[in-house]
Formats: structure tokens, C-alpha cells, sequence
């Protein structure tokens, strides 16, 4: 009885071997990859160093402009400034016994924010951003410029949340407890706070007298910077035309942690709408809920790279969302930061709204 046996491929010798092999490399690389498929554009973890014409319009304060392409005596003023050494005072103890210490002294100011010279040398290198680089910075070139536009501080959620206990405020089973229930990150349905204390915040709208005037809203966008875990910067917009609240993260995903923060600023907004009606009349907060939307928008956040430039991210798409601009992943990048040396002019830019004397003239 004869078999049939199966039909096999020539074997090739060393160079058609060879050949193949580089054939297979060049078909996979990743310029080819983009040509093949156009929509899918560029790989998610190649630096590509880009800049939306939209977002580049929009910048009317030469925030994302090539620092180095400056005059010079403008580089020079920043470095000068990095330069300057600190200024100490000595803070005497009321305690007996105590010794004496000492503190920074304010050397920058603007509408009653304050930043040391530690601060601002924050932003030279690596450091991660404080309090009062973000919220100096959004002060000026948002609330103070774009009109129905408003950043509230950072120590607004803080404050939001000071009736949690220190294991609350990062509960780790929060999202277990409270579920999201839809695939893009849209709650509808009203949920239990830990922590929650409107009281705190009840007098931050008053610094634009309230979101209402008449029947209309007086903001278009409402912006709030967020310091969590201790070591990240976030940024939750309200975007009052769509009534929907939103988070956005530049490490690039999805971190249901952040439900707690879309809970609380959408139970926050429902206290302050109606603060000035007697409780008894106030809708049921499920029912009104339902009209406002809450998304982790994080995934169309430009992406952050490395572990300390979420604060330039929070200031930057802060920036430009309160201008309209609707952010993506190509909305700017980490190597477009890197590359026009963003930082720098994050700091040339506090220091065109100082209202104190120079320090180092």
C-alpha cells in the first residue's frame, strides 16, 4: 500500500534565507506599519513630538512656542531668575525652649497667590510642580483671561473631602463599593460620598457671584486642578453647554479611583446650585443627576511619559481647554514638552505676572 506524502517548500539556502528575514523586518517596521494603516496612525508608545494646529492657535500666551527660539535677553531673564538664591527669615517659637527656625519668603506673587524661590525653581528641571506653581499659573491665564472661564484651587477637593479620615480620602474599595456601571466611564446614578462637606466650599463660587445668572449658567468651563495619592496632578473640567464633568488624567488611562472625584464635584454642583432655595424645594437628587453627565475622559489626555510632569500636563491642557480646544492624544506630547522646553516657559510666564519686585534686579 503506497502513502502520499505531503508536498514541502524547496529549502532555501543561507542568502535567500537571509534575504527573507530582512524582507519580513522591513514590512514590519513601524513606518510601514503607519502607511498600511493610516487610521490607526502612529504606534502608542513612539515619542512623535507633535503639536495640533488647533492647540497652537489657540495659545495666546506663547506658552507652547520654542523656548529657545526667544531673544535672548528673555533666556537670559529665566536663568537668571533659576539662579537666584533663596531668601530665608527666621520664625521664632512661641513655645519656651523651642529653638528658632527659618522659612522661605515669598519672591513671587499674583492675586493673592504666593511662590518661593524653592517653588519656582521647581520648574528648571525635573521636580514635581506644587501648589503654587499651578495655581498661580491658572489664575492668570485662566481665570483672569478667558472670559466665562474659572479655576478653582487646588485645595478645593481637599477641603471638599476634609470630613474623610486619612484611609477615606484614598479608599482603595471605594470603586468596589460604587461601581461603574458603563463601559466609558458615564455614572448617571447618584452614590454615597465618604468625606463629602459642601460646608468647606460653599464660598467658592462667590468669587464669580455664582453659577447663575437669571436662568443661565455664567461659566462655559470650570477647571480644577487636583493633587492625589500624595504624588499626581489631574485636572476635572465642567463643561456647563453639555452639562457633563469630566476627568482628565495624563498618564493615559482609565483609573476608576477618579469616580469619587466626578461623584463629589456633581454633588457639589447640586448644593450650589440651589443654595438659595429652601432645602424643601430642592429636586431629588437622583432625578437631577440624571441630567448631568460624568466621563474619565483621560484616554484623549495627552500622554505623560516619565514620572514627574503631570503638573506641566494639568497647567498645559487646563490652558487650553478653557480655550476651547478639545484635547486628544496628539493635542500635544511628552516630546513635544521635552522638545520646546515647555517648562521654561511655564516659568517665563509667572514671571511676566509677578507683582512683587524682581529679585534678582
Amino acid at each position: 500500500m503506497s502513502t502520499k506524502r505531503k508536498a514541502t517548500a524547496p529549502r532555501q539556502t543561507g542568502t535567500a534565507r537571509r534575504k527573507t528575514t530582512q524582507a519580513r523586518a522591513n514590512s514590519a517596521s513601524v513606518t510601514n506599519i503607519a502607511q498600511r494603516h493610516p487610521r490607526a496612525g502612529r504606534l502608542p508608545n513612539r515619542r512623535t513630538n507633535v503639536c495640533s494646529d488647533h492647540a497652537k492657535l489657540a495659545d495666546d500666551s506663547n506658552i507652547l512656542v520654542e523656548f529657545s527660539k526667544l531673544p535672548r535677553p528673555i533666556r537670559q531673564q529665566v536663568t537668571k531668575s533659576f539662579a537666584h538664591r533663596r531668601t530665608l527669615k527666621v520664625k521664632r517659637s512661641t513655645n519656651l525652649g523651642r529653638r528658632p527656625s527659618t522659612q522661605d519668603v515669598e519672591v513671587y506673587r499674583y492675586r493673592g497667590h504666593s511662590m518661593t524661590q524653592l517653588d519656582f525653581k521647581r520648574l528648571e528641571s525635573t521636580q514635581w510642580l506644587s501648589d503654587a506653581n499651578i495655581n498661580m499659573f491658572l489664575q492668570a491665564y485662566v481665570t483672569d483671561k478667558i472670559d466665562r472661564a474659572h479655576c478653582f484651587s487646588s485645595h478645593f477637593f481637599t477641603q471638599l473631602f476634609s470630613s474623610a479620615s486619612a484611609d477615606q480620602s484614598n479608599d482603595e474599595n471605594y470603586d468596589q463599593d460604587h461601581p461603574d456601571p458603563s463601559p466609558i466611564g458615564v455614572r448617571a446614578e447618584p452614590a454615597d460620598i465618604d468625606g463629602f462637606n459642601y460646608h468647606e466650599v460653599r464660598n467658592y463660587s462667590n468669587q464669580f457671584g455664582g453659577f447663575m445668572s437669571g436662568d443661565e449658567y455664567t461659566l462655559d468651563n470650570l477647571l480644577i486642578p487636583a493633587h492625589v495619592d500624595g504624588n499626581h496632578w489631574i485636572v476635572l473640567r465642567v463643561n456647563f453647554a453639555d452639562q457633563l464633568i469630566e476627568v482628565y488624567d495624563s498618564m493615559g488611562t482609565v483609573n476608576p479611583t477618579y469616580n469619587r472625584h466626578l461623584e463629589a464635584l456633581r454633588r457639589y454642583l447640586f448644593h450650589d446650585l440651589h443654595k438659595h432655595l429652601p432645602e424643601q424645594s430642592w429636586p431629588a437628587y437622583g432625578a437631577w443627576s440624571r441630567h448631568w453627565r460624568t466621563r474619565n475622559a483621560s484616554r484623549l489626555s495627552p500622554r505623560q511619559l516619565n514620572g514627574y510632569d503631570c503638573g506641566v500636563f494639568t497647567m498645559v491642557s487646563s490652558y487650553l481647554l478653557a480655550r476651547g480646544v478639545h484635547l486628544a492624544r496628539d493635542t500635544y506630547d511628552q516630546a513635544y514638552v521635552d522638545s520646546i522646553n515647555l517648562r521654561h516657559n511655564l516659568a517665563l510666564a509667572l514671571l511676566n505676572i509677578n507683582e512683587l519686585p524682581d529679585p534678582v534686579s
